[in-house]
């Protein structure tokens, strides 16, 4: 990544040019769907391989009025993705996906005698992706049992979005400063998905809209006195289109799916700075969310449990310092099993478990400093929550027991 950052391009506005660059390949675990046995396949690996390129220049402008301070954020972002997903014997599996992606943006910030402060914004989203035309690869259950390999023909899908944003936060009081804020963001198709199944034979049969997704937010911050600070925010968040897609037997192409979801939760803080040597930071988060349309709660792929942490930080002097942190994640069991006495996909039920870590740090002097770490300092023996939800193959795998860690780091 290189950056160049002028402080003054012109009066009163900064400017920062970002230009970077990505390669990744990432190789996941063995398959036996990928078995071909006429071709002598009992198997195979995917590789995600991905070359990213893209640059974004940003203008920042500070105008002062009669009590009023304005902020304008603006510019423009560019990014060329190149990725693919083959075997690693060389079989294709998803072909290359050439992504051109450019957007502007615009976020303005309004100081309002020093009480209220207001931000708007706007971003345009123009994205096109491009696909040569490829075979997709035949697999098989067994010798006789193949998904036959497909032509399909490429070309180019073209998205577009436009999504906004504003927030108010009202500085009343130290003891009551409410907020609210709305917002939006944009979501496109899994491509690959498409492509690599053989649901499409021609990919200009995809129509594709971006999923727009409106969040709404309201809650308030509470400085109470010196020592104790409170925070709240309730959130809401729905959309109406899904990110897969389905054929349309009517015109022959394929559609988003309309899968209109709404997930709501909330979230609360306790900040109590108890001696000026110890400090307990607590929070709680719940959410849930549903389906519309069918009154289907969301699986663990979107909603997480309801969790409580409590922080304890004791700092006895400047170089001394030691945290000990709780964690608490709830059940969660919105789902019933099928006639077999089995849960599907991520509709596992969740049960409750907690863990408690312990970690301190200790300066020697200006350049030498010690640290240790204690995970799961009771040895809780659990399964993480996506562990429990998740009935994929490869997930069901316990929790860290105890793992410690100890250190020194030096600087010269």
């Amino acid at each position: 990544m290189v950056k160049y950052s002028d402080y003054a391009i012109f009066a009163q506005t900064q400017m920062t040019l970002d230009f970077y660059q990505q390669d990744i390949k990432n190789t996941f675990f063995y398959s036996p769907s990928f078995a071909n046995p006429s071709e002598g396949y009992t198997g195979g690996q995917s590789v995600i391989k991905s070359e990213k390129m893209g640059g974004r220049a940003t203008f920042n402008t500070q105008i002062d009025f009669d009590n009023i301070e304005a902020t304008f954020i603006y510019g423009i972002d560019s990014l060329n993705d190149i990725t693919s997903q083959p075997l690693v014997d060389g079989r294709i599996w998803v072909p290359e996906m050439d992504m051109q992606n450019l957007a502007g943006f615009l976020q303005t910030k309004w100081v309002i005698n020093d009480d209220i402060i207001v931000k708007v914004g706007i971003r345009q989203e123009d994205i096109e992706l491009k696909v040569d035309d490829y075979q997709t690869l035949k697999q098989c259950k067994s010798e006789d049992q193949c998904q036959a390999s497909i032509e399909v023909v490429g070309g180019t899908i073209d998205y577009e979005a436009t999504t906004y944003n504003a927030a108010i936060k009202y500085n009343y009081s130290p003891l009551f400063s409410p907020f609210a804020s709305y917002s939006q963001g944009a979501d496109i198709s899994d491509i690959g998905r498409l492509l690599r199944t053989a649901t499409v034979t021609n990919i200009t049969l995809i129509r594709t809209q971006a999923s727009i997704i409106d969040n709404y937010e309201i809650g308030f911050n509470s400085q109470v006195n010196d020592d104790l600070r409170i925070e709240f925010a309730a959130y809401r968040s729905t959309s109406e289109l899904g990110t897969g897609s389905q054929f349309d037997e009517a015109t022959g192409v394929y559609l988003p799916v309309r899968a209109p979801q709404e997930i709501w939760g909330y979230e609360g803080l306790v900040d109590y700075q108890m001696s000026p040597e110890l400090q307990i930071v607590a929070t709680y988060s719940y959410v849930e969310g549903e389906n519309t349309e069918t009154n289907v709660h969301l699986g663990a792929q979107q909603i997480s449990p309801p969790k409580v942490t409590v922080n304890l930080a004791w700092q006895p002097s400047e170089d001394v310092s030691v945290a000990l942190s709780y964690l608490y994640v709830a059940d969660r069991k919105k789902f019933d099993a099928n006639e077999e006495g089995e849960y599907v996909g991520d509709q596992g039920p969740v049960e409750h478990y907690q863990i408690v870590n312990l970690s301190g740090q200790f300066h020697i002097n200006k350049s030498r400093s010690a640290f240790f770490g204690i995970e799961n300092l009771f040895n809780e023996d659990y399964f993480p929550a996506k562990s429990q939800a998740y009935r994929y193959g490869g997930y069901n795998v316990k929790g860290l027991g105890t793992t410690a860690n100890i250190g020194v780091k030096y600087q010269f």
